[in-house]
């Protein structure tokens, strides 16, 4: 892995798969989570559950890796995370099923994509979708 720095406040890091630009000072995770929101309304809208995670995932990690000083290390326990992180489809303990949703609780927030694609974020003291993309 090799670093290149491109200003005082930025760097890169390169290595054969990925290039990944990240931030010395962090964002407070409010900020990052409306980053998340910004980018998930510009994206074409996910036409089914996996392409629904994988846009939820891809877009968290690039505001992770760039507002953050954390490496990407995805833990076993999602929600106490400095950084923030969604967990794979495939830990079927951590993801319920219910009316053709499929949710799983966060550490503040619940994240329920649909089988088309829909990506909902519930506030889970106020029950409330803080973010809707159907």
């Amino acid at each position: 892995m090799s670093f290149s720095y491109r200003n005082k406040k930025q760097r890169q890091i390169t290595g054969k798969k990925f290039s990944m630009p990240y931030s010395k000072e962090s964002l407070p995770k409010r900020e990052r989570l409306d980053l998340l929101f910004s980018a998930l309304e510009a994206a074409e809208a996910a036409a089914d559950l996996q392409e629904g995670w994988s846009l939820v995932d891809r877009e968290l990690r690039l505001i992770e890796d760039q507002y953050t000083s954390l490496p990407y290390d995805r833990p076993s326990n999602y929600g106490l995370a400095q950084r923030m992180y969604i967990p794979p489809l495939t830990l079927q303990d951590a993801w319920s099923q219910s009316g053709g949703w499929n949710s799983v609780d966060l550490f503040a927030h619940q994240l329920r994509i649909s089988e088309t694609g829909g990506i909902e974020i519930i506030d889970k003291k106020t029950g409330k979708a803080i973010f809707s993309k159907h």
